[in-house]
Parts: structure tokens; C-alpha cells; sequence
């Protein structure tokens, strides 16, 4: 369209040369021609975008546009589930100190936890795509979905949540507590979702009422066994600094340590290493080949692991050895302390 306007304008300026006494006329026609042909090859957006339907009590509507159709129904889908969205922001700092006193001497564990639960979104099934059009300005969709759909994926969803919960309930009697824990770390977040869910429900269905007792009685195991998670820290000579430092970083989620037997321990963390020292072109070089093992209350082993670690000193063995030990360190907070005691993958 654009050629045949040039074309055209084009021509009719040859033509006001050529007849000098029409001059200002054939200024005033190419204007006005230009004018509507422009406007009449300018692209708009569908009346069914610029006015969308409104939500009824049968179906919810979102549209969208973007620079091609596979964004737009993507953007098209978020929009509906904006319907849907519970927005929770909050957060908490807990801060807790425990001081425990053995041969050893004093320990002390801090724990900052936070939270800030963003958007939440659903996958949802049975979304129906009612117009789709793309021109020079985008692509633009409109979608819907019945709301009795919904209603039934978030109740569906909302019980398999709570069979979950049952489940993973049941299994504490045959598992390792702490192999337990570790399983079941989204229990707070089985909780939260189920909360979303039910705050979703109550526009759509406000006389449902949602059986969660199990994920109630869930989270209440998971936390109890959090409570009753304790370890003594075991280390022969050359480990004595990397083994505090595994109970400065299971400290950290809020789990008690100890050097002393316990009557009410439920783990222990042994760590045995090899130490060697060698000087090279005067640096002192130390390497602790260390073993890490975990077994429980049964004297059962949980989970073995080994980490080599190295350190160096122009000094003296003693800052090598320091820094064999932080070596060690470094390496189980980058793999993260549970997966680097094999514990998790």
C-alpha cells in the first residue's frame, strides 16, 4: 500500500509541474488523497481488545497483545490467571539464641529466617481461545475459561494436597528423622499452597469448606522433628576445626550440636582425616584427606562422604593447617552442607 501511495503522489506532483495555472489545486488534491489513503491503510485494534468482555458468572476473560501470537497467548493465559491471584506479601525475622555448655565449652546458635511469598499463579486446564488476529501493530488473543473448571481443579488439587500430607505422615514411622526432615523440607510451602488455593475458592465456590487437617497435622511433624534434631560432633586430632565448622553450618538451620554425648542426640557426625604436609620451594603445603560420616542413634550409618581440602603458609604448618581447615569449609557451604555429607543429591 505504501508503493502505490508514493506512486500516486508521485505522479499527481508531475502532473502540477506540467500544469503550472493548477498549482496550489493539485497541492490541496495531494494532501487530502495522501491524507486518506493513509488513514484508510492504518491498522487498529480489534473492538473485541479495546473492549473486552466482562467476567460473568459463568466465564473468565482476559486478553492480550504482543509482537506475535505465541507471546500474546502466553500473556493472554497470566492475564486470566490475574482473576485467580492471592497476593501474599509478608515478612518475619526470627531470631533464636540457645546456649549450650559442655566440655568443650559454650555454643551458641542463631537463626534468621525470611519470608516474602510473591504472586502466585496456577496452571490451568481447560482454557479456550476465542479470537486470535495479528497486523503491523501486534498480535492480540482473547481467552476464557469456565469458572466451574477451575472450581474443580483447585478442589482436586487442593485433595491430593491433603493424600500428600497423609502420606508423607505415614512414612516418618520407617525413616531416618533426618533423611525425613530433609524429604520433606517444602512442608511449609504444601501449606502455603494449599492456602492459595483456598483463598481462590472463596469467590468461586464461597459455601466450600477444605479439608486440610492432614497438612495441618504435617507441618506440626515436620516441625517437632526439627525440634528433636540433635547432633554430637565426633573428630579425631587433625579434624578438630573442620568439625566445628559442620556444626557452625548446621547450626544454621536451627539444629542443635554438641561435643558431648547426649541422652537425647539423635546423630552423629564423625570426622576422621589424613593429614599431609609437604614443603615446596619454601611454602609449607597441607592437605586433609578428610572422611565424613553420619549414623544415627542405632549407630546406623546414614551417609558417608569424603572432602579434600588444601591450605599454605609461607610461615609455619600451623596457618597451612588453618587454612587446610577453611579449605574444607569453603567447599561444603558451596555444594551445601547436606549435599555435600551425601545426605541429599
Amino acid at each position: 500500500m505504501s508503493r502505490h501511495i508514493t506512486f500516486f503522489t508521485n505522479y499527481l506532483i508531475l502532473v502540477q509541474k506540467k500544469v503550472s495555472t493548477k498549482k496550489r489545486f493539485s497541492l490541496f488534491l495531494v494532501t487530502i488523497l495522501s491524507a486518506l489513503l493513509l488513514s484508510g491503510c492504518q491498522s487498529t485494534k480489534p473492538s473485541w481488545y479495546s473492549e473486552p468482555e466482562v467476567n460473568n458468572a459463568e466465564y473468565l476473560y482476559a486478553v492480550a497483545e504482543a509482537r506475535n501470537l505465541s507471546q500474546a497467548k502466553k500473556m493472554a493465559v497470566n492475564n486470566l490467571n490475574e482473576n485467580l491471584w492471592t497476593q501474599v506479601k509478608s515478612s518475619s525475622h526470627i531470631r533464636e539464641t540457645v546456649r549450650e555448655k559442655d566440655n568443650e565449652g559454650s555454643f551458641n546458635i542463631l537463626v534468621d529466617n525470611k519470608v516474602n511469598t510473591k504472586t502466585e499463579t496456577l496452571t490451568l486446564n481447560g482454557i479456550e481461545f476465542m479470537q486470535m488476529e495479528e497486523n503491523d501493530l501486534g498480535a492480540f488473543v482473547k481467552v476464557r475459561i469456565k469458572k466451574s473448571l477451575v472450581t474443580q481443579q483447585l478442589k482436586r488439587e487442593l485433595q491430593d494436597m491433603n493424600l500428600k500430607a497423609e502420606h508423607e505422615i505415614s512414612n516418618i514411622r520407617h525413616q531416618d528423622k533426618l533423611l525425613w526432615w530433609l524429604k520433606n523440607r517444602t512442608a511449609y510451602q504444601l501449606k502455603h499452597d494449599a492456602a492459595v488455593r483456598i483463598s481462590m475458592l472463596a469467590p468461586l465456590d464461597p459455601s466450600y469448606i477444605a479439608d486440610t487437617s492432614s497438612i495441618t497435622r504435617y507441618t506440626e511433624t515436620y516441625q517437632k522433628v526439627s525440634s528433636e534434631l540433635y547432633f554430637r560432633l565426633s573428630y579425631d586430632s587433625s579434624s578438630k576445626k573442620a568439625a566445628q565448622f559442620l556444626g557452625e553450618q548446621i547450626s544454621e538451620f536451627n539444629i542443635a550440636t554438641s561435643t558431648s554425648k547426649r541422652r537425647n542426640q539423635t546423630h552423629t557426625l564423625n570426622v576422621v582425616s589424613e593429614k599431609r604436609r609437604k614443603k615446596i620451594a619454601g611454602a609449607y603445603i597441607s592437605t586433609l584427606v578428610s572422611q565424613v560420616k553420619v549414623s544415627n542413634s542405632q549407630n546406623k550409618t546414614v551417609s558417608r562422604s569424603e572432602v579434600i581440602s588444601t591450605g599454605s603458609s609461607v610461615t609455619s604448618y600451623k596457618y597451612a593447617d588453618e587454612g587446610a581447615a577453611r579449605h574444607f569449609d569453603d567447599q561444603i557451604r558451596e555444594k551445601g552442607i547436606w549435599v555435600a555429607l551425601g545426605l541429599i543429591n
